[in-house]
């Protein structure tokens, strides 16, 4: 199980997602850990037959589970999907200070949780068919003092990385009120215009960390980079749609210094933060250009909206490699590429649909293996 969330949260380079491993990693360590009764640390005997006694986790079976719900989690995130794993007792009870775990594991436990909690409530997957809430404004104020609560119950546990995860946690809630802000008309609330003003700063004192930290920043782990990204997508995100030069500039400014740190970890020409760090610059110049309207740009997908917290990078990444606007239309608006009679999806469909944020929707549907992991290193080495 360790072995398989190592390989998640420093997982080896790759250009397509259906070349990332790391889901696959992930799913089979939670798997191993619920067959295990690692979710059941109390009880442990009950998942092992040859046990005559009772049998509780040890530490480093607790420390594993905690890891496997932070990983699931921050794939999810990544992905824009629900997580594969709910906290239970056992995450629960672990994120209360358990003497056996590093207090530093139980911050980013608490993170991971806090995280949960608002896509769930936020996002309202049961509820919503899109799992976006509409006007979020008055629940995201509500978790704000959750976060104050938690930066006040770790203080000076708060490393670089730590730092970066309080930030994007912030714009993972602000996130659900900057993304339906573009879709409506003008007149947005004074409370979604606090929201916003507060991503800005956000989105600027994490790629500030981020561009200062030098000493340990090419080992980060997968979760604090995507951070990054995420941040940057936020900025160009905001920056094309606000009316304000000075926040325009300092928001274009710091997705220059957020490129500058993802070229610092590419490995190869091809690989998939290299794409991305290409991408948000070409979504920079094309801002600074004033491209950016509506009336100036082809039609194409109408907004993402049903990808909770990864709405706003997957509308900026996919914008940018194709040239469209970051809001092109609405649910009942917009050019949709349809499928073909027979269920098959013609090949220029498949390029357009190419995700350049790693998380290609149509792969090469006639010729990809979903097993050949790693057909994909060749294709990064190839740079010819």
């Amino acid at each position: 199980m360790q072995a398989l969330l190592l390989l998640c949260v420093w997982p080896f380079p790759f250009q397509q997602t259906i070349n990332d491993p790391s889901p696959m990693y992930a799913s089979l360590a939670t798997s191993i850990g619920y067959q295990l009764g690692l979710h059941r640390p109390r009880y442990r005997g009950d998942f092992d037959e040859h046990t005559t006694m009772p049998v509780q986790s040890t530490s480093v079976e607790m420390t594993t589970w905690c890891g496997c719900f932070i990983v699931n989690h921050n794939l999810a995130l990544r992905l824009g999907v629900p997580s594969a794993i709910d906290p239970g007792h056992a995450i629960l009870a672990a994120a209360t200070n358990h003497p056996d775990i590093p207090a530093s594991l139980v911050l980013d436990l608490n993170i991971a949780l806090l995280s949960k909690q608002w896509l769930k409530v936020l996002g309202n997957d049961d509820a919503v068919a899109s799992g976006q809430r509409q006007a979020p404004e008055a629940i995201i104020q509500s978790f704000e003092s959750q976060l104050a609560q938690l930066r006040g119950r770790f203080a000076g546990y708060w490393s670089s990385i730590g730092e970066i995860s309080y930030y994007a946690l912030q714009l993972q809630a602000y996130s659900f009120s900057i993304s339906q802000q573009s879709d409506s008309v003008a007149d947005t609330t004074t409370t979604a215009h606090t929201i916003q003003a507060k991503a800005v700063s956000a989105v600027l004192q994490l790629i500030s960390e981020a561009a200062n930290e030098d000493k340990f920043k090419k080992y980060w782990p997968a979760s604090a980079k995507y951070a990054v990204v995420f941040a940057a997508c936020i900025g160009i995100f905001v920056a094309a749609t606000t009316t304000e030069t000075m926040t325009k500039l300092s928001l274009l400014g710091a997705c220059r210094d957020a490129v500058t740190v993802m070229k610092g970890w590419s490995l190869f020409p091809k690989d998939q933060i290299t794409r991305i760090a290409t991408h948000v610059t070409n979504a920079i110049l094309r801002i600074e250009s004033q491209t950016q309207s509506t009336s100036t740009m082809g039609p194409g997908k109408p907004p993402v909206t049903s990808r909770m917290t990864a709405n706003i990078p997957y509308r900026v990444l996919w914008s940018a490699k194709h040239g469209r606007a970051f809001s092109s239309g609405t649910d009942t608006h917009g050019s949709v590429p349809q499928k073909m009679p027979d269920d098959t999806i013609p090949q220029q469909e498949v390029t357009m649909y190419a995700d350049s944020f790693g998380m290609d929707a149509f792969d090469d549907l006639n010729d990809a293996s979903f097993t050949d992991i790693f057909l994909d290193w060749q294709q990064l080495l190839d740079i010819g």
